[in-house]
């Protein structure tokens, strides 16, 4: 239990009820607030229950009365015990050295820096295994020490085939006693690195399985999962290939939810029906973020979907980009769906300019009336030399912009580089403009000049320099829009 105050802080009442609660549940209670270090066992109702309290960690000056401090501590289950190591700031080291004094020695372990505690448990529960009452979150297991004994063991030939042919390795073979250490593939790089003889042994890089090439193996891959079909439809080769999309990208954001809203997947399946089968496989795998079991794969894989089996992979990425928001309004939380919305597209604005304009494109798609998605787009259509098309995206915009002087400024700039020199001028000035009004009112010239820009100085020569130098004669594009509404001044009128 995480809180600021102690409990003697609090009214009697409920120090005792609270008491009653954490010796109930044998609670261990860390708060501060007095900003020092201290340790004590209490009971509430009659059962035990542990409080820690743990300096504060801030940047205070040197010379305050309160010294920077923290508690460093961990839980072992197996021994039933609670270590504590408490430290403090000192500014003339700037080091972290051990605070004494706080805890009683009696406690202290002999020759370390550690103190102590017993878990508050009740008589009955002592040395009887200790299992975790608490959740482990989605993608995540608890281990205790009693499962990971039980996993060290030798593998099965089934278990070491299934290693050599690129299985993501699991406890089994962390944990097993007839694998080589680290220490010995270091003994061995320095034997072969120092080897003077004739006759010195290589070294070979396998880039597949059993030594076959990496293309091959990725191909029977592929034709293994394509054999596997999804409840929701489809198969693991397609699910496959969106991971591969974004892996081969080096873009490391494709989460759970996701893939599960393109594979129109249940996404509390998505790990027994999707995730798992490839990992077993060893194709792909991960936690929060899903990849192939290496960039080299993913890269084959693309190069096999595209040149043999003629899949686009830019449509891959497409629906990704509007499964991610779409996922959203499904009422799914998708972490860093930003990056979806702009690092996407922006990913590709150099090496390939028609994907970036579609990525952008179809998350507009799905949020028509998100204003700065629409800016993204017009902004990629002018850096991939398309300003023309970026004003015809902010010009049919039909969401709201108030407020929004990013959307001005991106339609002037646009219009600048399509040289719509007037129209550059009249909303870079609107952009910039002082704005007194609420709403949006109708047609473009009431949104580019309300009464609020009446002020702007010297707005009428600004318009007519503008039209000069732009030209009468081209009345293309947004000038008749601008035309038929005649830009009004508040004194007179002017025809841009």
């Amino acid at each position: 239990m995480l809180g600021d105050h102690p409990l003697s802080w609090l009214h009697e009442d409920q120090v005792r009820r609270l008491s009653a609660l954490f010796g109930h549940h044998r609670v261990i209670y860390l708060h501060g607030h007095l900003h020092k270090t201290e340790g004590r066992q209490e009971d509430g109702a009659g059962q035990p229950f542990l409080v820690l309290q743990s300096g504060a960690a801030f940047q205070a000056r040197d010379d305050e009365p309160w010294r920077n401090g923290l508690l460093w501590g961990e839980i072992d289950l197996g021994a039933e015990q609670v270590r504590v190591s408490p430290r403090f700031w000192n500014p003339d080291n700037y080091d972290w050295p051990v605070e004494t004094g706080r805890f009683p020695e009696r406690l202290r372990e002999s020759g370390s820096d550690w103190w102590v505690y017993p878990l508050p448990l009740l008589s009955s529960q002592k040395g009887v295994p200790i299992q975790p009452s608490w959740p482990a979150p989605a993608g995540w297991e608890v281990l205790t020490t009693w499962r990971l004994d039980a996993m060290r063991r030798a593998i099965t030939p089934a278990e070491a085939e299934r290693f050599f042919d690129g299985a993501e390795p699991d406890w089994v073979f962390a944990l097993c006693p007839k694998l080589p250490r680290r220490g010995l593939v270091a003994a061995l790089t320095e034997r072969v690195a120092s080897f003077r003889g004739t006759d010195k042994p290589l070294v070979l890089l396998l880039t597949g399985p059993r030594g076959e090439g990496l293309r091959n193996h990725v191909h029977r891959l592929l034709d293994r999962l394509g054999e596997q079909r999804l409840p929701s439809g489809g198969t693991l080769y397609h699910a496959f290939g969106y991971i591969a999309a974004m892996h081969a990208e080096g873009l490391d954001f494709l989460s759970r939810p996701v893939l599960a809203k393109v594979l129109n997947c249940d996404p509390a399946l998505l790990g027994e029906q999707v995730v798992v089968p490839l990992a077993g496989e060893a194709a792909a795998g991960g936690g929060s973020v899903l990849l192939t079991r290496h960039r080299r794969i993913a890269e084959a894989e693309v190069s096999i979907m595209v040149e043999e089996f003629g899949e686009d992979m830019a449509g891959h990425l497409e629906d990704l980009a509007r499964a991610a928001p779409g996922a959203r309004l499904d009422g799914t939380y998708v972490p860093e769906l930003h990056r979806w919305d702009y690092n996407l597209p922006e990913h590709f604005i150099r090496k390939a300019p028609d994907t970036a304009i579609r990525l952008a494109q179809a998350v507009l798609d799905m949020e028509r009336g998100n204003a700065r998605l629409a800016v993204n787009l017009a902004r990629i259509y002018r850096e991939c030399s398309e300003p023309a098309q970026g004003v015809a995206i902010l010009t049919t915009f039909t969401g709201d912009v108030s407020d929004d002087r990013a959307f001005w400024y991106e339609w002037a700039t646009c219009a600048g580089n399509a040289g719509d020199h007037a129209a550059n001028a009249v909303l870079d000035g609107w952009s910039l403009a002082a704005w007194e009004v609420s709403g949006q009112p109708a047609g473009l010239a009431a949104r580019i000049v309300p009464p609020a820009f009446m002020g702007f100085v010297g707005l009428t020569q600004l318009v007519a320099a503008g039209a000069a130098a732009k030209g009468r004669s081209d009345r293309s594009g947004p000038h008749q829009a601008l035309d038929a509404g005649q830009v009004s001044v508040g004194c007179g009128r002017s025809d841009v």
